[in-house]
């Protein structure tokens, strides 16, 4: 590299042409790039490769001989690892995977998403379900999607005082194990007034419980008649257990049922 001679200029004498000329061009190279380790301090002088650090005063050669991975933070980099703020490499979280099927992926962990549907071409419902690795049983957590609705518009009737099948149901046959949440809605009318309708929700092979029942008073005779809904849950339901709508009269003789609806949805499954 060049050298330039600096020496302090004497009042009243004449300057050396040739030395300035000579330290004016070494400057030239300098300042337009002629700048190596040599022109650092550092014992010995900095080489190729070698990473000056300034000291608080003056920059002087460092133990770094390449800025490379190892050398920006703690842990053992690679190529599936970023540089958190703390300084040190940490494996990248892929986050939750997304499934669209009627059923679960076959490995989850905790945080998957798994969009379950009873078609994958034309769904008539769509949840949204969240596996939780801390659940016992039913790990797949239903965190949104609207229930199925299911609908039965014809006018049927019944005088039994216990609880029966009536046609059209409504009925739903629950796709997995699990915890499943349901509304029952019917409307109801007979031909003296003064009566009770009663339909309930049905768990599987369990007795259908009034506790599951929705009753409708008609003080009127005829058509039209009383709406009425009620909702709760079943839980440990297996798969292919159904979950139905069943009627029964109370005071004042038969009772026609209309515009039966049973919603369902589930809560959490396996």
């Amino acid at each position: 590299m060049p050298t330039v001679s600096l020496t302090d200029p004497t009042p009243h004498t004449n300057a050396d042409a040739g030395l300035i000329a000579t330290n004016n061009g070494n400057l030239r190279t300098l300042l337009n790039g002629g700048l190596d380790g040599a022109n650092l301090l550092g014992t010995p002088a900095l080489v190729s490769g070698e990473v000056p650090v300034w000291n608080g005063s003056q920059f002087v050669r460092s133990s770094v001989t390449r800025v490379g991975a190892t050398s920006l933070g703690s842990g053992t980099p690679d190529a599936t690892k970023f540089l958190r703020g703390d300084g040190s490499w940490q494996v990248v979280n892929p986050g939750p995977t997304f499934t669209y099927a009627t059923t679960p992926p076959g490995s989850p962990t905790n945080g998957d998403i798994w969009y379950f549907v009873d078609s994958t071409s034309a769904p008539t419902y769509q949840w949204t379900m969240r596996y939780n690795s801390s659940e016992a049983t039913n790990k797949w957590e239903c965190v949104g999607g609207s229930p199925v609705q299911l609908t039965v518009a014809a006018d049927v009737n019944t005088a039994s005082a216990t609880f029966v099948d009536l046609a059209g149901g409504p009925t739903f046959t629950v796709p997995r194990a699990g915890d499943w949440s349901w509304r029952i809605e019917h409307e109801a009318w007979n031909a003296t007034g003064n009566s009770v309708a009663v339909s309930a929700a049905k768990n599987g092979a369990v007795a259908t419980a009034e506790a599951d029942a929705v009753k409708t008073l008609n003080t009127s005779a005829g058509n039209p008649g009383i709406t009425g809904h009620w909702s709760g849950s079943f839980t440990g339901m297996a798969a292919s257990d159904v979950i139905k709508q069943q009627y029964r009269a109370g005071a004042g003789g038969t009772q026609h049922f209309l515009n039966r609806k049973l919603f369902v949805i589930p809560i959490k499954v396996a």
